[in-house]
């Protein structure tokens, strides 16, 4: 990072793996377990993977479209998002159903007290209760489009249209800064690193770094 080398040792066990799906990849995340991975699929699909040996433990379909997002809500139920459809609970085992009100969704993420928020297409940031499904909304911003829960759920972060940068720890928004341009942001557990990322930059908290035209 800048004029920074940082070197880090990966574990190599288990050994990288890769899982194969067979179509257009939206969205994975890991299970709070850390012995799962739920992934959604451009074929409407939702499955999920144990991550030891890649055997499929569910799959849910409910819609011909592409599923656009997926999050864990606990270890056995999940919150998924698809293009023409209302978002849903998935889990317990196979169990599927709506959230209320019927909103379309395409960004979602969870928060540790088994909360999730979510992106509509109308721009409007919602919380969804579980297991009611409960929907109010929320103030973020002009326009939010993009957004991350940090692994644990302690913290998420969402991005506006105009490069506003939101985080919550599960109650209000609050802008953390203005990144002009930026077009993803991703959060971690204490609530930092805060990375945004640019068409040809990234930037890791406030300190920005470009990406060299030939990547």
């Amino acid at each position: 990072l800048g004029d920074t080398l940082q070197l880090w040792r990966v574990a190599m066990t288990p050994r990288p793996a890769a899982l194969h799906f067979g179509s257009g990849l939206s969205q994975a995340v890991i299970s709070p377990s850390g012995e799962a991975m739920a992934v959604a699929l451009g074929s409407g699909d939702i499955v999920e993977r144990r991550l030891s040996d890649g055997r499929e433990l569910r799959r849910w379909r409910w819609i011909e479209g592409v599923a656009k997002a997926v999050t864990y809500v606990n270890d056995e139920v999940l919150f998924g998002a698809a293009m023409g459809a209302p978002g849903r609970f998935l889990g317990p085992g196979t169990l599927s159903r709506s959230i209320s009100a019927g909103h379309v969704l395409r960004r979602l993420g969870h928060f540790s007290d088994g909360r999730a928020w979510a992106l509509d297409y109308k721009d409007v940031v919602l919380s969804v209760n579980f297991p009611d499904g409960a929907v109010g909304t929320q103030e973020v911003g002009p326009s939010p489009f993009d957004g991350s829960s940090s692994p644990s759920g302690d913290w998420a972060a969402i991005l506006d249209n105009r490069g506003g940068v939101w985080v919550s720890e599960g109650e209000a928004w609050a802008e953390a800064r203005r990144v002009p341009d930026a077009v993803a942001v991703d959060i971690g557990d204490d609530g930092l690193p805060l990375v945004t990322a640019l068409p040809r930059a990234v930037c890791i908290d406030a300190r920005c770094v470009a990406i060299p035209e030939e990547v």
